[in-house]
């Protein structure tokens, strides 16, 4: 017979494993990503309700990222911390929807240029709008006093932290405030 007794050994293994796992979770970087996901989803699932039941949530990546006058591949995967495969993929997706256009990028013919279609734009106004209410909704859970400190807080932590090489490569125009799209 097998004795099924956990040796104080397992047991103290099983402590650091249950600690391990607990601080994975406290961490602030896995509530902000979490909150930022849930933010997201709300978004694309309320643009959805505008007309733009096509929309994919994996299409956020591109609306983030994209530049209103127009983003290289290489740049909006860059910002979007994905590859340029997986960028190039969401790319012909809304493009076969119709909501972007791709060309040969004149600055340089060896990049590819992804721009608005009109639809397109009709589209980011609806993702703004949808942004607007879901930050509305935000607000009233947390109250408008706490909702403002926690931006505040948010853009404070980005401008004292985050290097100004980073803020350029990820096409903010200045730490704090991002540039459109």
């Amino acid at each position: 017979m097998t004795n099924t007794d956990p040796s104080a050994s397992d047991l103290a293994d099983r402590r650091k494993q249950a600690a391990l796992q607990a601080r994975r979770w406290a961490n602030l970087g896995r509530l902000l990503g979490f909150a930022s996901g849930l933010f997201n989803y709300r978004v694309i699932e309320t643009v959805r309700t505008l007309g733009f039941s096509d929309l994919r949530q994996s299409h956020s990546h591109l609306m983030r990222s994209m530049q209103l006058e127009g983003s290289r591949i290489t740049a909006l995967a860059d910002r979007a911390a994905i590859t340029k495969q997986a960028m190039s993929g969401i790319v012909a997706e809304m493009e076969e929807l119709g909501y972007v256009t791709t060309t040969v990028d004149p600055a340089d013919g060896r990049a590819k240029l992804v721009t608005y279609t009109e639809a397109g734009r009709q589209l980011v106004d609806a993702v703004v709008q949808s942004a607007e209410r879901v930050e509305g909704e935000y607000n009233r859970v947390l109250g408008e006093r706490r909702a403002k400190q926690f931006r505040r807080s948010l853009e404070m932590l980005f401008e004292a932290l985050t290097p100004d090489h980073v803020a350029d490569d990820a096409g903010w125009v200045d730490k704090g405030r991002r540039s459109e799209g």
